[in-house]
C-alpha cells in the first residue's frame, strides 16, 4: 500500500536535496518564453522575487510548483518532482486503463504533437518515435 501524503511529505522535507535541475528546468522555460524572472513569477500569481529564489536554490513549496506548472502549461508533477516533493497522483495522467503512469515528459511530447495540424505529419512523427523507441529497447 501507498504511503499516505502526510508521511511522504514529512519524508520529503528531511535531508539535504540538490534543486539544481529545477533552477535549470526553470531558466529553460523562461528561455522558450523569452521572459524575465520577474515577469513569470507576477503572470504566474507569486511574489515578483519568488521565481529569482527558486532559479538561486531556495526550494518553493508545492503549491508554488503548482502554479508555475500552471503557468508554463506543464504537468505539476514534474516541477513537483524536480523540487523533491511527492507527486501527486490527482496529476498523474494514465493510458487507458494501463496502470503504466505518463511521464511529464512523455505528456509535454504528447502535447507538441497535439498542435502539429496535418494528421499525416503527426502519425508519421509517432512512426518514427515508435520505431526509434523499439531500437532503443533492443539495445538494452
Amino acid at each position: 500500500m501507498e504511503e499516505p501524503i502526510a508521511k511522504r511529505l514529512r519524508n520529503a522535507r528531511k535531508g539535504e536535496i540538490d534543486l539544481t535541475p529545477l533552477s535549470n528546468r526553470i531558466s529553460e522555460l523562461l528561455a522558450q518564453r523569452n521572459e524575465s524572472l520577474r515577469a513569470a513569477g507576477l503572470k504566474a500569481g507569486l511574489d515578483h522575487q519568488f521565481v529569482r529564489r527558486i532559479v538561486n536554490g531556495e526550494r518553493p513549496n508545492m503549491i508554488a510548483c503548482i502554479m508555475l506548472a500552471d503557468y508554463f502549461g506543464i504537468n505539476p508533477n514534474e516541477l513537483l518532482q524536480l523540487a523533491q516533493w511527492p507527486m501527486l497522483k490527482i496529476f498523474d495522467i494514465a493510458h487507458g486503463n494501463s496502470t503504466k503512469q505518463i511521464s511529464p515528459e512523455t505528456v509535454d511530447l504528447a502535447l507538441d504533437l497535439t498542435e502539429i495540424n496535418s494528421a499525416d505529419s503527426r502519425r508519421n512523427l509517432v512512426s518514427a518515435f515508435r520505431t526509434i523507441v523499439s531500437e532503443f529497447r533492443k539495445r538494452g
